[in-house]
């Protein structure tokens, strides 16, 4: 999957269950996951639903989530599987960007820029 490829209808339909925010922020992420895998020569990505939230596996590597909690309202998360070191790593790298919700996930508030 491309970057500029149309997003799926069943992640579209979940998108559009969650606030105009949120939907923002989602489709930001989604496209910046898509654009790093396709400029690093990764896989394909595939677009599906996982447990009930957009999920963006490669093969050969972890599966990345995305989602929207009505307990959490001004944020997105972003998941990674949590026995990888990648929330660590992000945690190193962009250590004033974002918080963190263990190794679990990135929460990202739905009014930051998205790079």
């Amino acid at each position: 999957m491309k970057a500029e490829e149309p997003i799926k209808p069943e992640i579209q339909a979940k998108f559009m269950t969650y606030p105009a925010e949120a939907q923002t922020q989602l489709n930001a992420v989604r496209c910046l996951i898509l654009a790093v895998a396709q400029e690093n020569g990764l896989a394909a990505v595939e677009e599906t639903l996982k447990w009930g939230e957009a999920s963006y596996p490669v093969k050969g590597g972890n599966t990345i989530r995305l989602g929207w909690k009505r307990r959490d309202p001004d944020s997105i998360k972003v998941f990674f599987h949590c026995q990888t070191s990648l929330t660590e790593t992000f945690r190193v790298i962009y250590r004033d960007e974002f918080e963190y919700e263990a190794k679990r996930a990135i929460i990202v508030p739905l009014d930051a820029p998205i790079k």
